[in-house]
């Protein structure tokens, strides 16, 4: 966990509110992080809407227009409210920061969703369509997620394009990496 973060204000985060959700009695469900000590969910809080950005370097703009579906089937899914800030520059890294002032401002960074190859972003290796990846922040001894980045892969969400239903996989496939965020 890092230390850097934004100014507390109640938009950045002085506090959070964590949802309480049950587990299914199921030993092949889990949430993908849990709080310490605990099965509860590490999660996004959901009284705020998630902020996100769009890097559309390497991207079609049929896969660009993917997005809206995808966030709002999400959406759809989960109560939570999405809204997109626009496009960025901001490259895909691993181990990306929660707080980039430098780009964003005294806040979380929006969420980055970018297309990218396996030269840029070498998680992209191999079958790999998209990689999820958010780091949680210490709040009140509860751990809450603030940020994260989707990464696609451009080369094989284009081959995806080119099928009968390709649309449709596509944006379950993007679906499917926003779940994992």
């Amino acid at each position: 966990l890092r230390d850097e973060r934004p100014t507390p204000t109640t938009s950045s985060g002085e506090r959070l509110v964590l949802p309480t959700m049950l587990v299914p009695d199921d030993p092949n469900y889990r949430f993908m992080m849990t709080q310490p000590g605990s099965t509860r969910p590490v999660a996004f809080d959901p009284c705020r809407p998630i902020h996100y950005v769009v890097r559309p370097q390497g991207g079609s703009a049929a896969g660009l227009d993917l997005l809206p579906q995808a966030f709002a089937n999400l959406s759809a899914a989960t109560g939570l409210q999405f809204v997109n800030e626009g496009l960025t520059g901001e490259p895909p890294t691993a181990g990306r920061s929660n707080f980039l002032p430098d780009r964003y401002g005294d806040r979380w960074a929006p969420v980055l969703i970018a297309w990218s190859t396996p030269a840029e972003y070498p998680e992209l290796s191999g079958p790999v369509i998209g990689v999820a990846s958010s780091e949680p922040v210490d709040v009140e001894d509860q751990l809450a997620l603030v940020s994260g980045q989707v990464v696609l892969d451009t080369e094989q969400m284009s081959d995806v394009l080119r099928f009968n239903s390709g649309r449709a996989v596509a944006i379950a496939t993007i679906t499917h990496e926003l779940g994992h965020l």
